[in-house]
């Protein structure tokens, strides 16, 4: 038998090693840690993108470029853990572009896919003038705009055929 004050040791050390695995003290593989975080991606898709340049940031720091036609698939390589904001930094140029967003802030509880950017080009305006002379009589010219159609013109009417939207414009000639 044992005798009983080895059995009191006894008893205090396995007392006290129950109490250790208990407390929550941290300390060799016995869990009880800070669970880790979750990252996720932020992405999602830019549709009709002709020009060139566009730039997106997420939270502001992470900096994303955008090269490509038409429709794109687009991935942040800086995961976050939680809130995201993604912003057009800079807008498409070649031609001119503005784009805007759907989906584009919230709370990342999984990897985010449906951030939206859709483009649209910009409607050129610009002015195009010149002056004609020198035109011999029964000579012609031909002017074209942006690929139409080629159209000669003789003597004192002169016009200038606007592709884009089929409008004619009479150029005076100089005498």
């Amino acid at each position: 038998m044992i005798p009983s004050k080895k059995l009191s040791v006894l008893f205090m050390v396995l007392l006290a090693v129950a109490m250790a695995a208990c407390s929550g003290v941290k300390g060799g593989g016995g869990g009880g840690g800070t669970p880790s975080s979750s990252t996720f991606t932020i992405g999602g898709t830019v549709t009709n993108l002709v020009g060139s340049g566009l730039a997106l940031s997420d939270n502001t720091t992470d900096m994303l470029t955008i090269a490509g036609a038409g429709t794109v698939q687009f991935t942040f390589k800086t995961p976050v853990n939680g809130a995201f904001d993604v912003e057009i930094a800079t807008q498409p140029s070649n031609p001119a572009q503005t784009c805007t967003l759907v989906s584009n802030k919230g709370t990342a509880t999984a990897n985010v896919t449906t951030v939206a950017v859709t483009c649209t080009t910009n409607p050129v305006t610009a002015t195009i003038g010149g002056t004609l002379s020198g035109l011999a009589t029964g000579a012609s010219v031909v002017l074209q705009d942006n690929g139409g159609r080629a159209n000669p013109y003789r003597e004192r009417a002169v016009y200038l055929q606007d592709s884009g939207n089929r409008s004619h414009r009479r150029l005076r000639r100089d005498r």
